[in-house]
C-alpha cells in the first residue's frame, strides 16, 4: 500500500550504484517468489508505537493464489484471499465482509507485485543496500528512494536463495521508519498443510456484507470529477461509483497511482448537510485531506506525504458538460 529521504544517502555503503539489470532482477525475483512459492510464517507489523502479528499462510495452485491471515494479537480477524477475492471474518463484530481487491489495493506483500520497476527508475532510485539476516534467512536490501518529495520511499531485505521479500520498511522523508513488517520466523515449503488455509471461525450466525454489485467502471467520457494537478508520474487508472460501506448513496473512487505509491479520491454527495471534517488528518504513513465542492465532500487518502494528498484534494473540480477522455 512510499515515502523519499534524501537523508538515506548517508546510510548507503560507498560505492553503491544506481539500478541495473541485476537489481531490476533481483525486484522481478521478488514479484514471482510472492506469488509462486508456497510459505507460512509469522509476521510482525509495526506503526508508530502499535505492534501487530500474525499469521499467514500462502499456497499456489494452478488455479492461482490461496493466502489466509489471521490477526494473533489485538482485535480478532481471519482474512481468507483466493486470487482477487477477499473474505474477511470479523468475530467481534459476528460479519463477514466479502470483496474484490483491486489494483493499488492490498497487504503488504501484494502491493509490491504488480509493478513494473524498470518504468519507474524516472521517479525512484533504486540501489543495493548491502546484507542481513532476517527470521534465520541471508538477504540482501535494496533501497527505493523517491525522487520528489511527493511520495515515500522502500527498503526491502530479500531471501538470497528464494527471493522472497522477508522484510519492508516504510521511509519518509526525514529517513524515520513509517511503517516495518517483517517476518519473525517463515518456513519456504513444496506445499503448504491444507488446514493452514481453511477459516478457523465460525460464521453460521454472523452477518454477510458482500460488496455492492452496483459497482461500475465510468467511460471517459461520463466523467465530470477530474484532478487538475497532481505530482509527476501519478496517472488516473480508475475511476468506478459504487456504495460506501454504511452509506446508501452512490459516490466516485478515483485511484491513481504511480506505479507503486496509491492514492484514492472518494466523492459523495453531502446533500445540504456539512462535511463532517475538513483539512489534513494523520495515521501514521496514512495522509487524508477532506475537502468540500459543489454540495459534495472530497476526501483524498494514501500512504503518500501529506503535500501529495493536500494538492489533489485542492486542485478537483467538476466539469459539468463537454467532459473528454483523460
Amino acid at each position: 500500500m512510499k515515502r523519499g529521504l534524501f537523508l538515506l544517502c548517508l546510510y548507503l555503503p560507498f560505492g553503491a550504484v544506481l539500478a541495473g539489470d541485476d537489481l531490476l532482477k533481483s525486484l522481478s525475483r521478488m514479484q514471482d517468489a510472492l506469488q509462486n512459492l508456497n510459505y507460512y510464517g509469522t509476521l510482525v507489523f509495526m506503526q508508530g508505537g502499535d505492534v501487530q502479528s500474525m499469521s499467514l499462510a500462502h499456497q499456489a495452485t494452478e488455479d492461482g493464489e490461496i493466502e489466509r491471515i489471521v490477526n494473533l494479537n489485538g482485535y480478532a480477524r481471519e482474512v481468507i484471499r483466493k486470487n482477487d477475492r477477499v473474505i474477511c471474518y470479523l468475530p467481534d463484530s459476528k460479519s463477514v465482509t466479502v470483496s474484490t481487491r483491486r489494483s493499488g489495493k492490498g497487504g503488504w506483500l501484494s502491493k509490491l507485485v504488480a509493478n513494473d520497476f524498470a518504468a519507474m527508475r524516472a521517479l525512484y532510485t533504486f540501489q543495493m543496500d548491502g546484507e542481513d539476516r532476517v527470521a534465520g534467512y541471508f538477504t540482501k536490501r535494496v533501497l527505493i528512494q523517491p525522487n520528489d518529495a511527493f511520495r515515500y520511499g522502500y527498503r526491502l531485505w530479500l531471501d538470497r536463495d528464494s527471493g522472497l521479500l522477508l522484510k519492508s520498511d516504510l521511509l519518509s522523508e526525514s529517513a524515520e521508519i513509517l511503517e516495518q513488517a517483517m517476518f519473525a520466523e517463515v518456513s519456504i515449503v513444496d506445499e503448504v498443510p491444507p488446514a493452514m488455509l481453511q477459516p478457523s471461525t465460525r460464521s453460521d450466525d454472523f452477518v454477510w456484507y458482500e460488496e455492492s454489485n452496483e459497482t461500475e467502471e465510468i467511460p471517459p467520457a461520463e466523467r465530470t470529477w477530474r484532478v487538475a494537478e497532481m505530482p509527476i508520474g501519478f496517472k488516473l487508472v480508475s475511476q468506478m461509483r459504487h456504495l460506501l460501506p454504511d452509506s446508501s448513496q452512490l459516490a466516485e473512487h478515483l485511484l491513481i497511482t504511480d506505479g507503486l505509491a496509491s492514492v484514492s479520491i472518494y466523492i459523495e454527495a453531502l446533500d445540504g448537510e456539512p462535511a463532517p471534517f475538513d483539512g489534513p488528518f494523520e495515521r501514521g504513513a496514512v495522509n487524508v485531506y477532506s475537502t468540500a465542492l459543489d454540495d459534495h465532500q472530497i476526501v483524498v487518502v494514501g500512504e503518500v506525504p501529506a503535500a501529495t494528498v493536500e494538492m489533489m484534494a485542492r486542485s478537483v473540480y467538476r466539469q459539468v458538460s463537454g467532459a473528454g477522455n483523460d
